[in-house]
């Protein structure tokens, strides 16, 4: 049996027509849930893509793991327990061939443990550079479906992860005037904070170890 993981980064379950929405907007995930199991009750472990992610292959919250935030502005400053196994390398052991192919941009951010595990890994976008990494999911499935052919009859473990609906949003043409049925209204909302939510981020209050020994820097 393959297994194969699809993950959609900032994909909204309420904007699924298989999830109620009023348009017919995942036809091809629609089909899934009709075939296979639709799951109605289910919940991000965490706000960013590095601690769900880090929940999807370890199946532990982020409380457990330890692993809160994405760490863009703090690279490689946190870094999963090498003693916490996760899904790649237990399939591995267990004889699967393991393959990803990633649209996670940062490399000098990048999660060591993501990668752990894989004996292809693919990142699409093979750049750190932000304004460089709007691969769409066409471009991905061009280095994908060829190495899904080459490796049919093995026992594989395959983990895919699109980038489409994230920021920033490039709509297809012909779409940009599909969602636009009303105006927004902001005027109700509302600044709320938690000052005790602060000591839950490990990387709150380091900025100054980072820049440690330049005599100036400023952060806006």
């Amino acid at each position: 049996m393959n297994i194969v993981l699809v993950v959609i980064d900032t994909l909204r379950a309420d904007h699924l027509s298989c999830y109620g929405y009023f348009r017919e907007t995942s036809p091809t995930i629609d089909r899934l849930a009709r075939e296979g199991v639709l799951f109605e009750n289910s919940y991000a472990a965490g706000t960013a893509t590095g601690p769900g992610f880090t929940s999807i292959i370890t199946g532990l919250y982020p409380i457990r793991s330890k692993y809160y935030i994405t760490p863009w502005n703090v690279p490689n400053t946190y870094q999963l327990d090498d003693n916490i196994p996760v899904l790649a390398e237990i399939l591995w052991d267990h004889g699967y061939t393991t393959a990803a192919f990633d649209n996670l941009i940062n490399f000098r951010s990048h999660p060591k443990h993501f990668v752990r595990g894989y004996e292809y890994y693919v990142n699409v976008t093979r750049t750190s550079k932000w304004l460089h990494h709007h691969i769409i999911g066409r471009e991905l499935n061009a280095r994908l479906i060829p190495w899904i052919k080459q490796h049919a009859y093995e026992k594989f473990f395959l983990f895919i992860h699109y980038w489409d609906p994230h920021m920033p949003y490039n709509m297809p043409v012909g779409f940009d005037k599909v969602f636009k049925h009303k105006k927004g209204d902001l005027s109700d909302l509302k600044v709320i904070r938690t000052e005790a939510g602060y000591d839950y981020v490990p990387g709150w209050g380091k900025a100054d170890e980072i820049f440690e020994g330049d005599e100036e820097k400023s952060i806006d």
